[in-house]
């Protein structure tokens, strides 16, 4: 019993020596820890952003790549155009201003000041990006299969 007294004297002791100042100090070092901690998730989330939307625009021109030699194939070969060539081409071309229009979008989620909302809505996005390259990608190699064959041997 005797200990406890002490000890809740001693912790009244305590809290009435500590002035007001020093938690006030506490409280806005706190804040600008945070603050901080801010700044750097949105440094590592701009990181992410342009890793990832250099990786896809370099997918996207291998795509274009890959659209030019079949093209030229074709054209060699004097074949109908497929559709499925056709509709990857302009999937193609929708798909870099989607990736485009999130560059613009990405400035403007970043100054909102919520990190954890703007790294969910780029997450966002750039899986939309990534499944429409898969898809454009699936495209193209059914469009060299139907082709692979049907070509004049010379």
């Amino acid at each position: 019993m005797k200990k406890l007294i002490i000890g809740l004297a001693f912790l009244l002791l305590f809290v009435s020596i500590t002035p007001r100042a020093t938690l006030a100090q506490n409280r806005q070092e706190i804040k600008e820890q945070k603050v901080a901690l801010d700044q750097k998730r949105q440094e590592k989330i701009t990181i992410f952003f342009e890793r990832m939307t250099n990786k896809y625009e370099t997918a996207i021109l291998r795509l274009e790549k890959l659209i030019t030699r079949i093209e030229t194939r074709i054209e060699e070969e004097d074949i109908e155009t497929p559709n499925e060539l056709t509709e990857a081409k302009k999937r193609l071309i929708m798909t870099k201003s989607k990736i485009e229009t999130i560059k613009i979008d990405f400035e403007t989620m970043l100054i909102s000041n919520k990190p954890k909302e703007v790294f969910k809505n780029v997450g966002k996005e750039l899986r939309l990006i990534k499944s429409e390259l898969v898809a454009i990608h699936k495209l193209l190699v059914s469009t060299i299969g139907d082709i692979k064959g049907l070509g004049k041997r010379k």
